[in-house]
């Protein structure tokens, strides 16, 4: 049964900060302090009613504070933490426990059972209704902050990160014969016996009681490329006689099979395959050959072939793969895309991250941008008009496409600065005259070129000083012009911003293990993981701002009693040297 929780109440005799000296309780009750803001900022601002879709209304014990259980998961990502390092910290240390909200020493946080059930729920309810209740807590709170914090979002500039899933890289065999493992553990195989040889049934038997590295261990390369052969024609024969079987393992073993097998019909000849049985060869002339027949031969695909958003684990079907970038600087990654988006205004004393997306690696960075715009653009507009709106969006060249300039040079959208656009060295200067007609110059030397349209080709010629021709369709034209459009928005300035993004996605994912991997696997607990800490830079920048108030106050006041001080001093000797003798 749903129930918001209440604050809780201070006891004289059990209060935290009742029992510490002096010094303590004030290190503890500062109002500078990150356990305190953490909780002003965070914790106090859930809106647990959100999650209310996860509990029975009526029916039931009544969940533990929603807050808390949120708090906790970003307290863990927050500092590093194990789960028992968690549970440690929140119990027995008074700044976790002020953090949290819990203000007296026999106060305590919800059980294991109780956080790991509340995830179990989050992450169900996500599956079925493709909805993140913590993304739009974080949406919430992150707005609640900018209009608290006068964060203008003017300027906002965006930069990705790709991320391991917490997987082991399978080779091809090893992934599809586990696929089958897990499928074929479900199954009573004796109903489907006599699909099977001896040979083949004898192999998935043994899938039942042992372990994928087990049976391909011992195999040698030309067994290996055999068994893949092989394990098409037992998957397809599995997926024929499922019975109406729809289990995930099932659907798994689908998905891999349709991306890593193709059928091939063949003509079957004198050399392969079957012909007609008996029956039928008795019904053909003996002056006749024996009738072709067609037979579906299945057989691996290519490895260029296979799709990038191909399943990578079986325990994290979600995970795709990517390369990118070259030589030294080249990335494999078998996992997750993420992006952050933050403002970025100079004349702000604080800069937050406004919104975090995550997809599937495969998925480029373009895919991103004007999702982060329309996001950031609804979070100024709760904020209030005072923040103003959204001016200037600054990237770099990875979130550039041809639909991304089309939308972006629409007037109602931003500025959009990016510090290189994809494509070749630009080598003319196009655009339409008063007529419409297309006008293009020589960037190096300025001199106009001819251009004509050829009505055969359906295309413009463009001919250049040395007599060279280049073809190009009126989209092309376009797509050229809108890049100059673009190119023509970049400044020193926004160029200089840009790269001071990289800071913030290090202190995002500094905490990722070797190889940039996530503890996680699967799509949205990886996102939590990115939120999570997304909730933690926002806390860390706002308690720097503060405590740099904090400063510039003291050190005002000081200058202002010195200088109070010293005035008083020359007024008193100032007075003293006139007084008559």
């Amino acid at each position: 049964m749903f129930k918001r929780s209440t604050n809780s109440q201070g006891d004289i005799f059990k209060n935290i900060s009742s029992q510490l000296s002096g010094r303590k309780q004030k290190m503890l009750d500062s109002v500078d302090g990150w356990h305190n803001i953490f909780y002003k900022e965070v914790v106090s601002q859930i809106d647990e009613s959100l999650y209310s879709v996860l509990y029975h209304q009526r029916m039931g014990r009544p969940n533990a504070p929603v807050r808390i259980l949120i708090g906790m998961m970003i307290l863990k990502e927050g500092q590093g933490w194990s789960d028992e390092q968690l549970f440690e910290e929140c119990r027995f240390n008074l700044k976790i426990m002020r953090a949290l909200g819990l203000s007296n020493i026999d106060d305590d946080i919800p059980v294991e059972a109780t956080y790991y059930e509340f995830r179990k729920l989050l992450g169900e309810y996500y599956d079925s209704q493709q909805r993140d209740l913590l993304k739009e807590t974080f949406i919430k709170v992150t707005t609640r902050q900018v209009e608290m914090h006068g964060v203008s979002g003017k300027k906002i500039r965006l930069d990705s990160k790709l991320i391991n899933s917490n997987i082991v890289r399978s080779n091809r065999l090893h992934l599809i014969v586990e696929a089958v493992r897990k499928y074929v553990c479900e199954l009573n195989l004796d109903n489907i016996q006599d699909q099977f040889d001896d040979e083949s049934y004898e192999i998935l038997e043994s899938l039942q009681h042992k372990s994928t590295t087990n049976i391909t261990y011992p195999l040698n390369a030309q067994q290996k490329r055999e068994m893949l052969i092989t394990m098409g024609r037992h998957i397809r024969t599995l997926l024929d006689h499922s019975n109406g079987n729809e289990s995930a393992n099932y659907k798994l073993l689908k998905r891999i099979y349709e991306e890593h097998y193709d059928q091939i019909t063949k003509i079957n000849n004198e050399d392969e395959g079957d012909t007609l049985d008996e029956v039928e060869l008795s019904e053909v002339p003996l002056t006749k050959a024996p009738p072709k027949i067609p037979k579906e031969v299945i057989m691996p695909k290519a490895p260029k072939d296979i799709p990038s958003s191909s399943v990578q684990s079986i325990h994290d079907p979600e995970a795709t793969y990517r390369t990118k970038g070259q030589g030294a600087g080249k990335q494999t990654v078998a996992g997750y895309h993420a992006n952050i988006t933050e403002s970025c205004d100079p004349q702000e004393e604080v800069h937050l991250i406004l919104d975090v997306d995550l997809v599937p690696a495969n998925v480029s960075e373009a895919a991103f941008l004007i999702d982060a715009v329309n996001a950031t653009q609804q979070i100024i507009e709760q904020a209030g008009d005072e923040v103003g709106r959204l001016e200037e969006v600054i990237t770099d060249g990875g979130y550039d496409s041809i639909e991304n300039r089309e939308i972006m040079l629409d007037e109602q959208n931003p500025t959009w600065s990016i510090s290189k656009t994809k494509g070749g060295r630009r080598i003319y200067q196009m655009g339409n005259n008063n007529a419409g007609e297309v006008e293009v110059y020589d960037i190096e030397s300025g001199e106009q070129l001819d251009v004509t349209y050829s009505q055969r080709a359906e295309k413009y010629v463009i001919k250049s000083q040395s007599g060279t021709q280049r073809y190009m369709t009126a989209k092309q034209i376009e797509n050229y012009i809108q890049r100059q459009q673009i190119e023509n928005q970049v400044n020193e300035e926004s160029y200089n911003l840009r790269a001071t993004v990289e800071s913030t996605i290090h202190q995002t994912f500094h905490r990722l293990k070797k190889n940039n991997k996530t503890v996680y696997r699967g799509l949205i607990k990886c996102q939590w993981y990115v939120l999570s800490r997304a909730f933690w830079v926002n806390i860390v920048r706002i308690t720097d701002k503060n405590q740099r108030n904090i400063k510039d106050t003291v050190f005002y006041l000081i200058l202002t009693i010195r200088s109070s001080l010293r005035a008083l001093i020359l007024n008193r000797t100032s007075k003293f040297q006139h007084q008559p003798c």
